[in-house]
């Protein structure tokens, strides 16, 4: 089953936003930059936990979401397995929000989900971010 899991997401990764059906045009080469200010934004995320995970969830949507996707996507063609790793810790933080977890459990999500996303940025060669 965690093969077929895997395979669903790499797949996702793969045939997601920015995909065309015109080989000359190309998904847009993103900046490291944009993708360590994503890792950046989980960190903020995680850290604005207090009793409710509203603000975090504000913080992670403005800052991390977005670019979280396209980690995966860069990371996919170095490790395919580290890429749906990225995306299952994403989508357990989504699914979390969604169910009205506390903060306690959001936030060990949220640590899971940066575990996940400085793991991809070590795939890519770069540096890892330390939340403060």
């Amino acid at each position: 089953m965690r093969t077929l899991a895997l395979g669903v997401v790499v797949s996702f990764v793969l045939t997601g936003c920015g995909n065309t059906d015109d080989p000359e045009q190309s998904v847009p080469i993103i900046d490291d930059h944009v993708l360590i200010q994503a890792v950046e934004g989980v960190c903020e995320a995680r850290d604005a936990i207090d009793d409710s995970i509203g603000p975090s969830w504000e913080i992670f949507q403005n800052r991390a979401h977005d670019a979280l996707h396209e980690l995966a996507r860069e990371v996919t063609e170095e490790s395919r397995g580290r890429a749906a790793a990225l995306l299952e810790a994403k989508q357990r933080v989504e699914v979390a929000f969604v169910e009205d977890m506390n903060a306690k459990g959001f936030r060990k999500l949220m640590t899971q989900l940066l575990d996940a996303s400085n793991a991809s940025l070590g795939e890519l060669s770069l540096t890892p971010v330390r939340c403060p």
